[in-house]
């Protein structure tokens, strides 16, 4: 449904580039859009993607060429830009708080046409008027998008997480862009939330919407764009249909077991062995930035060893084989300490804090590296993760539930400057719905950036998080994929002796 080549595009960005001091973020980027087209960006983290939204909004400083239905906007202000319907969402929900659905939808349609948000004796029966009408036009907008009216009423942190992610698109829409960017709205979806997601993107197009996807759930970008650009290190590195982008040589070289992109851990024909029993047999594994693997098989599997063996805690009469590389280097033959000051931090089976100290204690007692090689987490940075800690900050350890407890010592890991955080059965012990909440807040830590390689008896929700997950049988990899593709594997049931039945 794009436009053709001869038309004018909605949105055309030429030779963009932007520096954060030293790092160069973008380098000569370029595309369009049309009208009734939706293009993906896609790529790593830290690859550029959110800094071009940024760039053509102008709320970075930039160089390059952007152009608005023809109409050059280089020196136009950001909030001139929406106004001439170039609008975007972000990574996280932002509503009016305070306001129901109903409400933050009117406010969007009063803000874009001037209309006042609240009213007083003074004002004119006219403004009350319009008013009247945005509310109604408001009431039109969410009922034509499909949002229930049994929400309408609420507010919008109360309603279902995926709907809240609808809804940003939708107040955008109605805000009147014409050119929509939206910035991973899928982050933290799934199921049938990303089906309505992907409705949604489809029935703005189909209305005429120029639409620009950043999205790591390569599903949903495969299934709805018209054309991708792939960026890497601030780099286009491909561009045009998603079937002719899917092969082109420069992005096979770049996909975790296509030929790799330069992963952050690189695992090669991993051999373990305990004195004379072989533990592991020729494991290979790879973890991309940004990524969540998981590594799945029935007790005894070699699931604890792999990860004992990448953190350098294997103890004992331990012999081991085989490359492990973090960001290229090779850290086989480092110590475990090493390794935690270069961004690999694991948390071992059984929620391990101390139970004596609280739980600030236990989280301030660690620092991170004077020379951190992954994000640092200050303690309030762990409580913004872990929103239930805050009122138990200063309870001893002893007295926490499972859940808040592997919340804790989650946390701590957090506090190390983790670059790959190692998790090994985060959900041992834990009732159904803590072992859903404990895997959301862990699907969200790699939302925000950090790669996470997680061992997982609770295969079922293990896949509604993960991105690719590696499947250990008797110390080998017997199947390995995305989640997608492994949630109907055979060797899945038998290997936990139908354990997860059928759906």
């Amino acid at each position: 449904m794009s436009s053709s080549d001869s038309e004018v595009p909605a949105l055309r960005v030429a030779d963009l580039c932007v520096r954060y001091g030293s790092l160069q973020a973008l380098n000569d980027v370029s595309w369009t859009v049309s009208d009734g087209e939706i293009l993906g960006i896609i790529g790593p983290n830290g690859a550029g993607k959110s800094s071009s939204f940024a760039a053509v909004t102008n709320t970075v400083r930039r160089t390059g060429t952007v152009e608005l239905y023809g109409s050059n906007v280089d020196s136009v202000p950001t909030h001139r830009l929406s106004r001439r319907g170039l609008r975007r969402t972000f990574q996280q929900n932002s509503f009016y708080s305070g306001l129901s659905v109903l409400d933050n939808a009117a406010a969007t349609f009063a803000v874009e046409n001037g209309v006042p948000l609240a009213g007083s004796v003074f004002t004119p029966w006219r403004e009350a008027k319009q008013r009247s009408r945005t509310r109604a036009a408001a009431a039109d907008l969410l009922t034509d998008f499909g949002i229930p009216a049994r929400y309408h009423g609420m507010y919008p942190d109360n309603i279902p997480y995926g709907l809240q992610r609808c809804l940003s698109i939708v107040f955008a829409y109605g805000a009147g862009a014409k050119v929509l960017l939206v910035d991973e709205p899928a982050a933290g979806v799934g199921g049938e939330d990303m089906h309505n997601l992907a409705e949604l993107l489809l029935q703005l197009r189909d209305r005429g919407l120029a639409v620009v996807l950043i999205e790591h759930h390569m599903d949903l970008v495969m299934e709805i764009v018209n054309r991708l650009l792939v960026i890497d290190r601030g780099e286009p590195i491909a561009y045009g249909e998603p079937e002719q982008v899917q092969r082109d040589p420069a992005v096979t070289r770049g996909v975790p077991g296509q030929g790799g992109m330069t992963a952050l851990l690189e695992v090669d024909d991993l051999r373990v062995r305990y004195g004379r029993s072989t533990a592991l047999s020729g494991v290979d594994l790879t973890v991309s930035d940004g990524e969540l693997v998981a590594v799945a098989g029935a007790n005894g599997a070699g699931k604890s060893t792999l990860v004992n063996a990448v953190a350098g805690w294997s103890r004992g009469k331990v012999s081991a084989t085989g490359a492990i590389r973090l960001g290229g280097h090779d850290i086989a033959t480092l110590p475990a300490h090493k390794r935690t000051k270069l961004g690999v931090v694991l948390v071992p089976e059984g929620k391990s804090v101390f139970e004596r100290m609280t739980v600030e204690e236990n989280l301030r007692m660690v620092r991170p590296p004077r020379e951190a090689s992954g994000r640092r987490y200050e303690v309030s940075d762990v409580y913004d993760v872990f929103p239930q800690l805050p009122a138990r900050a200063h309870a001893r350890c002893s007295t926490l539930s499972g859940g808040e407890r592997q919340m804790v010592a989650i946390g701590r890991a957090l506090r190390a400057a983790p670059r790959l955080l190692i998790l090994d059965e985060p959900s041992v012990g834990l009732a159904p719905r803590l072992v859903v909440e404990v895997l959301e807040h862990i699907r969200e830590l790699v939302t925000s950036g950090l790669s996470v390689l997680l061992v997982e008896q609770n295969v079922r929700a293990t896949l509604e998080v993960a991105d690719r997950l590696y499947l250990l049988e008797q110390g080998q990899v017997v199947g390995a994929g995305p989640c997608t593709e492994m949630r109907d594997d055979d060797r899945i049931v038998s290997a936990y002796l139908g354990r997860l039945g059928r759906s």
